[in-house]
């Protein structure tokens, strides 16, 4: 069977073929005033076109960077909500243990693919951004499970008033990153 599409290169072709008589129709042959003209049109048109790219480039990388940081802080908020959930219960598992540390530690290790560690250069590793989230893993990992306590059980009180104080502290310094606008509508008593 014979393919009877044309071939792109004619069609291209044909197409800048079109467009050539089209310039000559609309703005003389080359060499003319009106040509020149047009030509110079066609540079600051160019240029503007690439500006506009660059532009629209930048905003996309900004829109990618705060969804991304989004789904960072969803992360999170889960996280720590989980290991207040875990400090209300009175009767917990081994599981229930570690699927709130894996949830933090999960936490933690995104914002690292969001954030570099401050102060960071090739002698030194630097400092985490948010270190109160590596501070509510390690009161989870110091909480421990019931199984693995051999003196005393830890305060769950206390180790839920802790994890919320850094909660609060952390928390007001993560979201000052995402752009949030404030609700036009609102259903507040209170203004």
């Amino acid at each position: 069977m014979v393919d009877r599409r044309p071939d792109s290169t004619v069609f291209c072709t044909y197409s800048c073929f079109n467009l050539r008589v089209a310039n000559i129709a609309a703005h003389g042959f080359p060499g003319s005033v009106h040509f020149r003209r047009f030509r110079k049109d066609c540079r600051f048109n160019n240029a503007a076109l690439g500006l506009g790219a660059i532009y629209v480039f930048f905003l996309q990388q900004r829109a990618a960077y705060v969804q991304q940081l989004r789904s960072v802080c969803e992360s999170a908020i889960k996280a720590v909500e989980g290991a207040v959930y875990y400090t209300h219960r009175q009767k917990f598992t081994e599981d229930q243990w570690l699927q709130v540390v894996h949830e933090l530690s999960a936490s933690v290790e995104s914002i690292r693919t969001v954030y570099e560690n401050l102060r960071e250069n090739d002698r030194r590793r630097g400092f985490y951004p948010y270190e109160g989230i590596k501070h509510i893993l390690q009161l989870m990992l110091r909480l421990g499970y019931p199984g693995q306590y051999i003196g005393p059980q830890p305060d769950l009180a206390q180790t839920r008033k802790e994890i919320t104080e850094t909660w609060k502290r952390t928390r007001e310094q993560l979201f000052r990153e995402l752009p949030r606008g404030s609700a036009h509508y609102h259903d507040s008593p209170f203004i």
